[in-house]
């Protein structure tokens, strides 16, 4: 599952496609645009995004499926709780808000150690059980992991330098973290040097899993547990020669191998053997499937604009994926949401976005969910169908 939460007290919300000290999956970018608004179904001129290869060229026995998990069909009954870090004067709440419900109710207090009227900033990662939680909390003096079961935080790293979790293992045994307190490099600009580690759980005992001088980003276990992908290389988006690459290892760090190189973002597992990614080359941007042992990538679709994050529907035969004309920060753009299946038909969009997306991801039942801000308007909760069907929206109030 990937990160789920709230970053009440960051700006880390925002999509974009390359990683930052804040959140090494889904960085800062703030757009200074509106949206023309747009309505489901709407479809972009094939000029701008189309799929590169006919259905019949790519075998679809070369994607294992895996299942999905078990659903009664209700669809708000399978979106998975989102979680926000609140700052008090003296300790940090974490609460849990049910967007199916809207009842919010709070799961731990961690008490603060940073200076009086210094700001945090964290994320909160959910296990695939959703019964134990992993915190990392950035006071800007010291950076500290917890783990939270049944209302109780056990603090199991404090450490300087800049710390960041990402993705359980689909066992809930162990987490990923990324970090810079091993080596000296830290962070300059936009990118940090951070090292993989993998800590157990029940002991939060880590093990490091990459010793290099490059930075690493962006890592996903496979289905099985078995492998981990990752980024690796210069990740500052403001140097134009700069790009990571794709690679894939054991679970312990072993057997290390790369698997496409420049400008890679956003790797997600289809299945044990196939890895799904998106590139970028110039002003254009392509998603690619690429299986595990190597091999020429498959294109699956590819466009004049960028790609900025993705989300695969538990079967890992359908891709969500967020399509950016223009620049943003310097001109007026748009952002809409796109699904497609992963043989390259099927391809439509479901969603202009007016600002960023504050949480988004696919139930079990393959409906896609998408959890709006509440900039200028009150928070909303939709929902669709993987055919682009709105099936469910509705205002979501959370306590202040």
């Amino acid at each position: 599952m990937r990160r789920i939460v709230l970053l009440h007290l960051c700006v880390a919300m925002a999509l974009a496609a390359f990683p930052t000290a804040c959140d090494p999956s889904e960085p800062v970018v703030k757009p200074s645009y509106s949206a023309v608004a747009g309505s489901p179904g709407e479809t972009l001129s094939p000029v701008l995004i189309t799929p590169t290869l006919p259905a019949a060229s790519i075998t679809p026995t070369t994607v294992t499926p895996r299942p999905a998990p078990a659903s009664d069909g209700a669809p708000m009954r399978d979106i998975p709780l989102v979680y926000d870090l609140r700052q008090k004067e003296n300790e940090v709440v974490i609460v849990a808000l049910d967007l199916a419900s809207g009842e919010e109710r709070s799961v731990a207090t961690i008490p603060l150690t940073t200076s009086a009227g210094m700001s945090i900033y964290g994320t909160v990662l959910p296990a695939p059980d959703q019964k134990t939680l992993a915190v990392s909390i950035d006071n800007l003096e010291v950076q500290q992991v917890y783990l939270i079961k049944n209302n109780k935080a056990r603090l199991i790293l404090s450490a300087e330098g800049e710390h960041s979790i990402d993705e359980w293992s689909p066992d809930g045994a162990r987490f990923l973290l990324f970090s810079t307190k091993d080596n000296d490099q830290g962070c300059m600009q936009q990118t940090c040097f951070f090292d993989i580690y993998s800590i157990d759980a029940a002991t939060g005992v880590e093990t490091r899993l990459t010793t290099t001088t490059d930075p690493e980003v962006d890592a996903v276990w496979s289905p099985d547990g078995k492998q981990i992908a990752f980024l690796r290389g210069c990740v500052d988006i403001s140097i134009d020669e700069c790009g990571p690459d794709l690679y894939l290892m054991n679970a312990d760090g072993s057997d290390e191998r790369l698997l496409a190189e420049g400008w890679i973002a956003s790797p997600h597992f289809l299945s044990p053997d196939q890895i799904v990614y998106a590139q970028h080359a110039g002003e254009r941007a392509s998603i690619y499937r690429i299986a595990t042992n190597g091999g020429t990538p498959q294109s699956v679709v590819e466009a004049d604009t960028d790609i900025l994050g993705m989300r695969v529907t538990p079967d890992g035969q359908t891709i969500a994926f967020i399509n950016q004309r223009g620049e943003c920060r310097f001109e007026p753009c748009v952002r809409e949401i796109y699904v497609v299946a992963i043989d390259g038909s099927n391809l439509r969009t479901i969603h202009r976005l007016d600002s960023w997306l504050q949480a988004w991801g696919w139930t079990g039942n393959r409906h896609l969910w998408l959890l709006l801000p509440a900039d200028s308007s009150p928070q909303q909760l939709l929902v669709y169908a993987a055919d682009g069907t709105l099936i469910d929206k509705r205002v979501i109030k959370q306590q202040p």
